[in-house]
């Protein structure tokens, strides 16, 4: 305080304080442009415990382990372990790991045998099966003898086709079943597209299983000091992966026989039902005319007749 004025007391003047930028006051706030969110601001978690460790893996320690492995199958399997927490392992998770890849396999394989085995096959089959029946029951060459009418008789009681009432209604039957078999290409040509789309799903898993297994393989060797039961349940886990991965790729030629199948299947319907077929029954109708007015058909149409026969059958039988 100052003494003038009559030693009356003055206040003094003080400068102002300047705060420093570390004093504990907050700075201001940046502006957020109208419509922007708010930035998020991702601040560290203090979690009690020890910091979790998840496993450092190399290409070179796997390729080590199987040297056979093609990169794809490495880099899977090095994905899968990266997100490995050593301090959560156990017994329990050994024994589940990657399971789900195996129920994922078995499920595409119920959905592909349960194709190959669709109703559209076996009604199909039933068709060409009873057009075989019907050809092969063709008893062409009696056609060229004279007859009498107690043999004439006669015949309608055998299992031959062999009078012309039979042969009349055998091509009726025939046109049916052409018509039948006609109709099935279209749905055959789908069944097979879904057959292929389920072996591809087989297929596409194969790498993932691949990697599993090499993955537990390392797992198992990873813990073999350290923890010698875990160990033993993901080198069980390896062979059991390897073992499903065996069957995928054993199943192969099974799996384009049941793709195929459908296919053979439309191509002996095309050439049966729209080229092979209605020639024999135009053939087969002139000659059936002739039979029912002259009571025989001369022996070169029979010979004919007899050779488209024997086609037929042999393209039915493919």
């Amino acid at each position: 305080m100052s003494k003038a004025n009559g030693n009356r007391l003055q206040p003094t003047v003080m400068p102002t304080p300047v705060r420093s930028g570390t004093d504990g006051v907050a700075p201001p706030k940046a502006r957020v442009p109208v419509g922007q969110p708010a930035p998020i601001v991702l601040k560290p978690t203090a979690i009690a415990g020890a910091e979790s460790r998840r496993l450092v893996v190399d290409a070179a320690e796997l390729q080590r382990l199987s040297p056979e492995t093609g990169l794809t199958v490495t880099e899977r399997s090095l994905s899968m372990l990266s997100g490995f927490m050593e301090e959560k392992a156990s017994e329990r998770r050994a024994i589940l790991w990657q399971q789900d890849l195996q129920k994922a396999y078995s499920a595409a394989v119920g959905k592909t045998l349960a194709l190959s085995q669709s109703p559209l096959l076996s009604r199909v089959q039933v068709h060409v099966s009873r057009m075989m029946e019907i050809l092969r029951s063709f008893d062409i060459a009696s056609a060229t003898e004279a007859e009498g009418t107690i043999t004439r008789v006669l015949k309608r009681f055998n299992a031959r086709i062999d009078t012309a009432e039979e042969f009349a209604n055998a091509c009726s039957e025939l046109e049916r079943l052409k018509q039948l078999l006609q109709d099935a290409m279209d749905p055959l040509l789908k069944l097979r597209e879904e057959i292929e789309d389920a072996v591809r799903m087989e297929s596409s898993l194969s790498t993932d299983i691949e990697a599993a297994a090499l993955a537990a393989l390392y797992l198992s060797q990873h813990f073999k000091t350290s923890k010698p039961a875990l160990a033993d349940r993901y080198l069980e886990r390896s062979m059991s992966l390897t073992a499903t991965l065996a069957q995928i790729r054993s199943s192969r030629v099974l799996h384009d026989l049941q793709s195929e199948h459908p296919v053979k299947l439309v191509n002996a319907i095309q050439q049966v039902t729209l080229v092979a077929m209605p020639d024999f029954l135009i053939s087969l109708s002139t000659a059936n005319s002739n039979f029912a007015r002259k009571g025989s058909i001369n022996p070169t149409e029979a010979s004919e007749l007899q050779h488209k026969l024997q086609d037929l059958i042999q393209l039915l039988k493919h």
